[in-house]
């Protein structure tokens, strides 16, 4: 076939690994009181900002990007 250089158990188990971790980050939003606006496979917008501990450069690890004061979510992907 032609997707011969593709494997599928790999590419479930790095998507599932993500929406793991991104789950880590919305969890310990919410637990401090926080609001999840809204999530994507590599974002999240909320009403604070994460723990010092969960931001860095290093893979698996969310960077800062934006600081908004209003925002509008009309769709996925979308905003």
């Amino acid at each position: 076939g032609t997707y011969l250089n593709i494997s599928l158990p790999i590419s479930a188990a790095v998507t599932a690994y993500a929406r793991m971790n991104i789950y880590q980050y919305k969890d310990s939003v919410v637990k401090q009181g926080g609001t999840l606006y809204y999530s994507d496979t590599d974002s999240i917008f909320t009403s604070m900002p994460l723990p010092e501990s969960m931001v860095s450069a290093e893979l698996g690890k969310m960077k800062l990007e934006y600081v908004a004061s209003r925002a509008v979510f009309l769709a996925p992907k979308v905003y």
